[in-house]
């Protein structure tokens, strides 16, 4: 699912399975997100084989990506020149991957082997990392303090996706500490699969989440920082940090998860823990967003757990629990005044949500709580929980939350927020980006 994305806020579903969806609250998506679909990818010239990372100058905008038989082993500084890469033996590789043509994914990965991307520069017009073929080939891949930037400016091709990472069906996703700029985040899919070993996302730092995309949620899909679609057997996303800026961002949910999450037990959920959202609206307010800081159960997901995040200046709903099962939102901090930069550009999700919009199996074994959640509405007026009594399964629990004071959100308030998970993030010992 790709879709256009800070204070809590989760729909949580009550409908038996089979049942129509209850009407969505106001603040709720207008329609629903849609399922990936990857752009056909055209190449004009058989790709050519080396065993060295190209070197001629200039980047590479029509012909196909270079074929690479063994690890690169030369850094490149900055991205001159640079070229597109499709990786067909594992092994690490540490360079500079370039792309200037929307069509033309700056690096493919075509083989099972384990393939690394260390200190490495990816900078794409389409799509950065991908396993190639598009479907089932489960890689193995890790991609450790490396930058991924998206080239602009905008895109006018609206079927174009610019996520920086993006797996269709992985065997293992490893992406820890690493720096994206301006693009899409970590896509990771299952094709209705359970066999992927490993999913970490941590440590990493974010900006402008989909900065030239023309429609966050057109043909090329949502953008996110992380988005999982799909069952995995267990994962990670962890203390990561999301940054966006009023007027050059257009992310939707900042992290989503969709028709996905966790296995089937408590042993196997899907950790997002320790993560700093700061910032959730489009490039222009029109009086209306459908993003969050953070999404679980869209479309369904199952066995996901939301705990100790931050999520600050988001302009609609924080932390949604749309659907699903057995799903935690426990001990997270959701703060949002009404404006950003002095424009007013709040809409009216909560910090926090529980509300069963979409398909519902039951029980529905969702919790919120021991949450801190505060977010200030346009007109200026409070809205930090919803959990309609009439849409919750009496499995759920909406308990035990407190509103966050002063009633009157500032942006110190907001500052604070940040300065806090700053704390924790330096108490803990994490570095946050490239080492």
């Amino acid at each position: 699912m790709r879709r256009p994305a800070l204070f809590l806020a989760a729909l949580a579903l009550v409908l038996v399975t089979g049942q129509a969806a209850a009407s969505p609250p106001p603040w709720a998506y207008a329609r629903p997100k849609p399922t990936t679909t990857r752009p056909a990818t055209t190449t004009t010239v058989v790709p050519t084989t080396t065993l060295a990372p190209t070197t001629t100058a200039g980047p590479t905008t029509t012909a196909g990506p270079t074929t690479t038989v063994g690890p690169t082993t030369t850094t490149v500084a900055g991205c001159s020149p640079g070229t597109p890469i499709t990786i067909t033996a594992g092994g690490t590789y540490t360079g500079c991957y370039r792309s200037t043509d929307p069509s033309v994914d700056a690096v493919r990965i075509q083989t099972t082997q384990p393939v690394t991307l260390d200190h490495a520069r990816v900078e794409h017009r389409g799509r950065g990392i991908i396993e190639w073929p598009n479907a089932s080939n489960a890689v193995n891949v890790t991609v450790v303090d490396s930058t991924l930037v998206a080239l602009g400016p905008m895109l006018t091709n609206t079927t174009t996706s610019q996520r920086a990472v993006e797996f269709d069906d992985p065997a293992s996703v490893v992406v820890e500490h690493n720096r994206f700029i301006d693009g899409g985040g970590v896509w990771v899919g299952r094709n209705g699969t359970r066999n992927m070993t490993t999913l970490r996302v941590k440590w990493n730092e974010y900006t402008n989440i989909a900065r030239w995309q023309p429609d966050s949620c057109s043909g090329g899909g949502c953008m996110q920082a992380f988005q999982n679609a799909g069952e995995v057997v267990a994962g990670e996303v962890a203390w990561n940090k999301v940054t966006n800026i009023y007027g050059s961002s257009r992310v939707e949910d900042n992290i989503n998860v969709f028709g996905g999450g966790g296995g089937i037990s408590d042993t196997q959920r899907l950790l997002i823990q320790h993560n700093l959202i700061d910032g959730a609206f489009p490039q222009v307010y029109a009086g209306s967003f459908t993003g969050s800081g953070i999404n679980v159960g869209d479309s369904g997901a199952s066995y996901v757990t939301v705990d100790s995040n931050w999520v600050v200046n988001s302009s609609s709903a924080g932390i949604m629990l749309t659907g699903g099962q057995h799903n935690r939102v426990t001990n997270n901090r959701v703060v949002s005044d009404n404006t950003t930069d002095g424009t007013t550009v709040a809409g009216n999700g909560p910090a926090a949500t529980s509300w069963c919009y979409q398909s519902c199996g039951g029980p529905i074994d969702n919790v919120i709580t021991g949450n801190v959640l505060g977010t200030e509405k346009a007109d200026g007026t409070r809205r930090d929980l919803d959990c309609p009594a009439a849409q919750l399964d009496p499995s759920n629990n909406c308990d035990n939350n407190t509103s966050f004071t002063p009633v009157d959100i500032t942006p110190a308030d907001e500052q604070a927020e940040r300065d806090a998970w700053e704390a924790a993030r330096v108490a803990a010992g994490v570095t946050v980006g490239p080492r």
